[in-house]
């Protein structure tokens, strides 16, 4: 989608036209993402693990957060410096990693 047809689709559903960098850069949606962490494929069983857990509905647990916390930070470290896009799992693992934060301090639980 180009940033034309973006800022229409925002302006429809939200009314504001958008300044952020990916949409002043046209930076490409999910779907057209490379696959992977980007530039430099980074891989991890252990998020790859914790990340299947979550999709499938389980609750996240402490470990999990962590997991997806030194995988961000794994893949900042080794792309120090590069200002390509970030590729589909990066942004799975920041997705999941808000998802745990979110399960952790923003949500009433309720014991069984």
């Amino acid at each position: 989608m180009n940033k034309d047809e973006r800022q229409k689709k925002l302006n429809e559903q939200y009314h504001f036209e958008c300044q952020c960098q990916p949409c002043i850069e046209q930076w490409p949606n999910y779907d057209q993402l490379p696959e992977g962490t980007g530039e430099k494929n980074i891989t991890s069983t252990k998020f790859d693990e914790a990340f299947k857990h979550l999709i499938e509905g389980e609750k996240p647990s402490k470990d999990d957060l962590n997991i997806f916390e030194e995988f961000i930070a794994e893949c900042d470290e080794q792309m120090q410096g590069n200002k390509s896009i970030k590729g589909k799992v990066y942004n799975n693992a920041q997705e999941a990693y808000k998802q745990c934060l979110n399960f952790f301090y923003h949500s009433i639980h309720i014991e069984d």
